[in-house]
């Protein structure tokens, strides 16, 4: 059966329903469906939405739920907050093709509750515009070739234990003025 005509209008005052055995299709210009409460869409086997544009507005909360989440574009992807952006899980994998950049207005904050590894195959650069504080049970600073310590101002070591330097080869000390404050007992081999 069919039913034709410029305009077709239908109205029921409690419950419109249409069912179909096999399959139902809908095709025209324009699709407006506006529901007063809740739309709810069902795909028992799958539900596939195909445009050249898709546009999903929430003015309070929208929630996604799946067991498996794939996001592909063939371009840039970008997620944009007035507020935070949390991200939980498990584990976690980021990685680029690319430079990776990651910055912040403010504070910046990495922790991690057993061990952090940085990994560099060229040259690793931090820049600190005031004050570097580095706090460790034990560090360790190892380098196949030269190491060069420089301070504009003032260098201080100081150890609560033992200091020790061995050097294979020749040293070298030079200052403007010199000063040697022994507390305990020295001694120097030369």
């Amino acid at each position: 059966s069919a039913v034709a005509g410029r305009v077709l209008e239908a109205r029921a005052a409690d419950r419109v329903s249409v069912s179909s055995g096999a399959s139902l299709g809908l095709s025209t210009e324009d699709v407006v469906l506006s529901a007063g409460g809740t739309l709810g869409v069902y795909g028992g086997e799958s539900a596939s939405l195909s445009s050249g544009h898709v546009s999903v507005d929430a003015s309070e909360r929208l929630a996604l739920r799946t067991r498996e989440l794939d996001f592909v574009a063939g371009d840039a992807v970008g997620i944009h907050s007035s507020a935070g952006i949390a991200a939980s899980a498990k584990e976690l994998s980021l990685a680029a093709r690319e430079p990776a950049s990651v910055s912040s207005g403010g504070e910046a904050v990495l922790r991690a509750g057993s061990d952090i590894t940085v990994g560099s195959g060229g040259t690793m650069r931090a820049l600190v515009g005031e004050a570097m504080d580095v706090s460790a049970g034990r560090v360790d600073v190892g380098s196949t070739g030269r190491v060069t310590a420089l301070a504009s101002s003032d260098m201080h070591v100081s150890a609560g234990g033992d200091l020790a330097a061995a050097v294979l080869g020749a040293v070298d000390v030079s200052s403007a003025t010199s000063a040697v404050d022994v507390s305990g007992s020295a001694s120097m081999v030369v």
